[in-house]
Parts: structure tokens; sequence; C-alpha cells
């Protein structure tokens, strides 16, 4: 069921880590988690320095939900955020979308906060050189988590392949780990190829699979394919994305 809902006041907050949900969307038995996800939440970063801004972004945030919420459906989720305090206690706050949640005494979108959360993580990691490499290739079903992953600042040191029916997926040779590689770290703007509607189909998926890829700051994401002719990631910002320039074709993948 839904997590805690309430802060309290954040000015004693000197650390914030975000806590996917390992369960996904199902509802499933927490002993049904595999326990190598389990472990990699010990490699989640965690805002420790910037924390002023947060608790202003935050403290900025609009009262309520937003309008949007009244006509969407949202898939239920368990994401949380673990506020760490002076004192070494913590509070996991429960921060899905569309839900409300209590922090310094206003109600605001729990979506919302951790949005705010990885904001500043992305400037944190702006400011400090850090690494916590992801150990070993990530499946298919591994939960997309970690921090704010920038094509052109996060090293990739991990890459899988996965196929239209492939759970465990193809971890990538490291030849084409290198040309990924390159393809990463010199990213160009997305598309705009505007139909008649206004719809741009460089930001629709294409066929044949994607990949998960992990960082030297244990971030876990997905490229996809697109139909512009290159592989696409998308930000934690809606409408935030960029153009990954290679293909499976040329990876030798699909």
């Amino acid at each position: 069921g839904p997590g805690n809902t309430e802060a309290g006041n954040i000015a004693d907050v000197v650390a914030v880590r975000a806590c996917p949900d390992l369960l996904g969307y199902t509802g499933s038995d927490p002993g049904s988690v595999d326990p190598a996800q389990v472990a990699l939440l010990a490699d989640h970063d965690a805002l420790v320095v910037g924390l002023q801004q947060f608790r202003d972004a935050v403290a900025a945030l609009p009262l309520g939900i937003p309008e949007m919420c009244a006509t969407i459906d949202i898939l239920y989720s368990r994401d949380s955020l673990m506020l760490v305090r002076a004192d070494g206690s913590t509070t996991l706050l429960w921060a899905a979308p569309c839900t409300t949640v209590t922090v310094d005494g206003r109600d605001v979108e729990g979506a919302a906060v951790t949005s705010a959360f990885q904001d500043s993580l992305d400037r944190q990691r702006d400011d400090l050189d850090y690494t916590r490499p992801y150990d070993g290739s990530p499946r298919c079903d591994t939960r997309v988590t970690g921090g704010p992953a920038r094509p052109g600042r996060e090293q990739l040191v991990a890459a899988t392949y996965c196929g239209p029916d492939e759970m465990a997926g193809v971890p990538l040779t490291d030849d084409q780990l290198a040309i990924l590689r390159d393809a990463w770290d010199n990213p160009d703007p997305l598309g705009d190829d505007l139909e008649e509607t206004g719809e741009n189909d460089c930001l629709e998926g294409g066929d044949g699979g994607y990949l998960r890829v992990a960082t030297d700051r244990s971030d876990v994401v997905w490229l996809f394919t697109n139909p512009c002719g290159y592989l696409r990631w998308d930000s934690w910002r809606p409408g935030e994305g960029a153009a990954i320039p290679t293909t499976f074709e040329e990876l030798g993948i699909g």
C-alpha cells in the first residue's frame, strides 16, 4: 500500500537518496525481489551538497497536484526518497506522481519533490568529481535507477541489448561498447521531424528492442531506437533528451 507521505521539517536533512520501487507495478510480495537488485541500492548516489537549493526548490513548488492528474492514468509506484537527518535518523517519503506529500507543512506533489532532488543532484555532479561504477552488466529487468545521468558527462561502463522477447539480454562486447561510448560522449540535439499534426517522429520509439546502459555513477538508463536514425536518451525532465549518434546496425546487434 501507500507509504509515508509526511516529511516534516527538512531543515536538518543532510543527505537525500532515491529509493526505486523494485517490485515495479505488479504489487508483488516483497519477498519476490531479486537480491541482486536490492544490492544495487547500496551504490545509489546521494545528494550531500547544495541541500539549501533543494530545500528552496521544494518550498517553491505549487500546492496540490497538477491539473493533468485528473485526465491521465498513473501506474502505481512505491518510488520513494530517503531523507537522512543530522542525528542519523531517516525518513522514507513516498514520492509517486499525482500524489501529495507534506513537506514543511505544505502539501505538494510527490514526483515534483523527486524532480527537485534530481535537479539538485544534477548540479552536484557538475560540481564534484567522483565515481562509483556499476558492477557487472544490467539485465533487461533491472529497474531504471540511480541519478540524473547525462550523455557526455557520466561514462558508460556496461550495456545490454534487450530484444523484443529477451529478459536476460545480451551484454555488449568490448568493441560494441567502445562504439556506443564514443556516441554517448558526443550527443547531438534531438531531431525535429514534424508531421502535419505537429507530432515529432523523433520522439517515437522504434522497433527491434532497446539498450539498458550503466554508468560510472551506478545509474541504469534506457537508450531507445527511433525512426530518425539514431539512439535516443530521455532525460528525467519531461521533453528533454539527446540523440546518441549510432544505430543497432552500426553496433552489430538486433
